[in-house]
């Protein structure tokens, strides 16, 4: 029982401690104080995210023109052979058996 009561005791001093530091902390908030957080972004970060977005999106435009010229190219190659495989119809392969 003696043990039961000094925990209860402990227990009830810690819980003061700790309702004293929560209106200390209650106290130092209820002024009037504001709170900022400011962020400058510029310089030398900024230009290089800018030149680095802008050359991804060159890059991104050049490919898709050599991918489109790259296709037109194998239109052109298939439109050639078709006319050599007309014109000399030996020269193609023989067509593989498909099941």
């Amino acid at each position: 029982m003696s043990e039961s009561k000094g925990d209860q005791r402990a227990l009830i001093e810690a819980l003061d401690r700790f309702t004293d530091k929560a209106d200390k902390v209650l106290s130092l908030n209820s002024g009037n104080t504001s709170n900022a957080i400011h962020v400058n972004a510029g310089g030398i970060g900024v230009w290089a995210c800018l030149t680095a977005c802008v050359v991804s999106m060159v890059l991104c435009a050049v490919m898709a023109v050599m991918f489109l010229d790259m296709n037109r190219k194998y239109d052109r190659t298939q439109d050639l052979l078709s006319v050599i495989y007309q014109q000399a119809p030996w020269l193609k392969p023989p067509a593989e058996n498909k099941e």
